[in-house]
């Protein structure tokens, strides 16, 4: 699968001392979207490594409220666990829409059921597809905010993670759209209306 198709911005690559969790990331993570309590070192990482989600899905960046998306958070290297949430855009926390568990992911221990999506286990994984369901009518822009732990190491409690956003997804508008066909039907009656009132 082409990496180019996914989409993250803010990455950033944090080698901290912790001690891995195999069953998921615990409700505690899910403010930050990233493992807590630790004393961290971050830096900006380069092209070499890229993990996204496939955010091509909406079309054109927007979501349509109450609809449901599959998505695939994949990457050019293996992976041992992640941390999936869609936030509210507009104060960067709230947590907006609500996750299926299924694969290799579950639903995680944040405050709001459903909120968020984790690992069940430390094996290593080429992907992980899960469904969202996007939020009411009027919640607004969104962004999926992620973590994805690539190694750790219990020996030395050392944990590789990078903590990324989407760019922004805006929501539909609602518009219907219109085949082809049908709007070759509508330009026609406009064009015979205007031609019998000019008589």
């Amino acid at each position: 699968m082409n990496i180019g198709m996914f989409a993250g911005v803010g990455l950033l690559l944090t080698v901290v001392s912790v001690q891995s969790r195999p069953t998921g990331a615990p409700a505690a993570a899910c403010s930050l979207i990233a493992p807590i309590g630790h004393t961290n070192t971050a830096r900006i990482l380069n092209n070499t490594v890229s993990y996204g989600l496939n955010t091509d899905i909406f079309t054109g960046g927007a979501y349509v409220p109450r609809k449901q998306y599959t998505l695939i958070l994949n990457g050019t290297e293996v992976f041992k666990g992640l941390l999936v949430q869609a936030r509210l855009m507009a104060d960067q926390k709230t947590p907006v829409g609500n996750f299926t568990a299924g694969g290799v992911v579950k639903l995680s221990a944040c405050d709001i059921p459903s909120s968020a999506v984790t690992h069940f286990n430390g094996d290593d994984k080429a992907n992980a597809t899960f469904v969202w369901t996007a939020p009411a009518n009027g919640t607004g822009t969104i962004q999926f905010w992620y973590a994805v732990v690539v190694n750790y190491d219990p020996a030395n409690l050392e944990n590789t993670y990078y903590t990324m956003q989407t760019n922004p997804i805006r929501e539909s508008n609602g518009g219907a759209t219109v085949s082809p066909t049908a709007l070759f039907w509508l330009v026609m009656a406009a064009v015979c209306i205007q031609a019998f009132k000019s008589y």
